[in-house]
């Protein structure tokens, strides 16, 4: 189902706040969904928190635009977006975060699309065009010793980790669907790829009261090297992903704001 649903809220005009403060309401706008789901279906809710695959559904910060607050959700099932909308239907339209209160005054149903068409995308890219609308980072456990680890951030266009953030989306989005994932063999394209531009830099947010991530911001091109010589099934499957990015976020914390793309995929000989 992939699709954006807009909420639309009034509230409080924005004071001025530090770079990242559209953020401090991650976890209340976090704990929102799940409300709205639990009201619906308590179990389907509790087992979405609980799973660590990634959610099936991403959230923006709470933006301030045209003079009312604005947080775009993207479901990737068709159930969750089912069980979100009634939700929200029956839902009390007063949100209070922190200490402001905000009103729901509207939901949009926006872009959408369907994992068949997805995986109908047929074009194969040797370059993607991606903007990185929020701070976006990755993250690995670096074993300090046996005794001990800690995670890593990587605040940075990294394309291999980029795409491996997508690839392991969607192969997970799959598994809730009991549909076979993409093979293994893809990986293979990694090494081809490269990062040719970016612009941008990055910020640091905060997500609660305490936890503090920096990420990168801006816009980045990269390139499938060798493109004319890959195997054209692995540079479509590339397509297929940068199209699915567009829902799914980069990165890490999609579910707290982080990690908003807009991704383009296109076939640009070299």
């Amino acid at each position: 189902m992939p699709a954006h649903i807009h909420l639309i809220f009034a509230g409080p005009a924005p004071a001025l706040l530090e770079q990242g403060a559209e953020f401090r309401h991650a976890n209340g706008l976090r704990a929102m969904v799940y409300d709205c789901l639990a009201g619906v279906d308590p179990g389907f809710a509790q087992d979405m928190h609980d799973d660590t695959w990634p959610k099936p559904l991403t959230l923006s910060p709470l933006w301030w635009r045209d003079g009312c607050w604005e947080l775009d959700i993207c479901v990737l099932l068709e159930q969750v977006g089912s069980l979100l909308l009634q939700g929200l239907a029956a839902h009390d339209p007063m949100l209070r975060l922190g200490r402001e209160e905000y009103h729901l005054q509207e939901v949009r149903l926006g872009e959408s699309t369907t994992i068949a068409e997805i995986m109908a995308v047929s074009a194969p890219a040797s370059r993607l065009m991606v903007d990185f609308i929020t701070p976006t980072t990755y993250q690995d456990t670096l074993i300090i010793d046996p005794l001990h680890k800690t995670k890593v951030s990587y605040p940075f266009p990294d394309p291999t980790r980029m795409v491996t953030s997508w690839y392991h989306k969607w192969n997970c989005l799959l598994g809730r669907m009991q549909q076979p994932p993409i093979p293994d063999a893809f990986l293979e394209l990694l090494p081809r790829l490269a990062l040719s531009r970016m612009h941008g830099e990055t910020q640091e947010i905060r997500l609660g009261e305490k936890q503090r991530l920096v990420g990168f911001v801006g816009a980045a091109v990269f390139d499938v090297i060798g493109a004319a010589t890959a195997p054209e099934e692995l540079t479509t499957t590339l397509s297929q992903l940068a199209n699915f990015a567009n829902y799914a976020g980069t990165g890490v914390e999609t579910f707290r704001g982080m990690g908003q793309t807009r991704a383009a995929a296109r076939w640009h000989a070299r």
